[in-house]
């Protein structure tokens, strides 16, 4: 799927990427350029984010595309617009929390797609996402 710009949804966003990535990315790893067979003049970072509470395994990915282009994230079933996903089929609502909280202290231009439904900003989540409000 990440060799395909049409499959990783790069096309989307007017990119022609293809990625080959090692079959361990554990959390909390970034790859860089170099790692995914890009050249080094190719502004690519891609950092995987725990992100459990919806799952115990939940992670999000966070691609940043250089200075200039937004950082995008793809944050599955953890954040949807206005929403974040359930706990109660073998999640956790403690987890869920400490997650959240991870999500609040990134940046607030990052745009999220969830795994269902609306993208969104992750500021506007921080604003008016009842979960994210205090």
């Amino acid at each position: 799927m990440l060799p395909d710009a049409e499959l990783n949804h790069a096309s989307s966003f007017g990119l022609d990427i293809s990625v080959r990535t090692t079959p361990h990315l554990l959390s909390g790893e970034e790859l860089s350029p170099k790692d995914l067979g890009l050249t080094d003049d190719e502004p690519f970072l891609l950092k995987v984010v725990p992100t459990p509470g919806h799952t115990a395994g939940s992670v999000c990915f966070l691609f940043d595309l250089g200075t200039d282009a937004k950082k995008i994230m793809f944050t599955g079933d953890m954040l949807f617009y206005g929403s974040v996903g359930r706990t109660d089929l073998g999640g956790s609502e403690e987890q869920m929390r400490m997650s959240i909280e991870r999500l609040r202290g990134m940046d607030d231009d990052i745009v999220c797609f969830p795994g269902h439904g609306s993208s969104t900003y992750l500021g506007k989540e921080k604003l008016y996402n009842p979960f994210f409000v205090n």
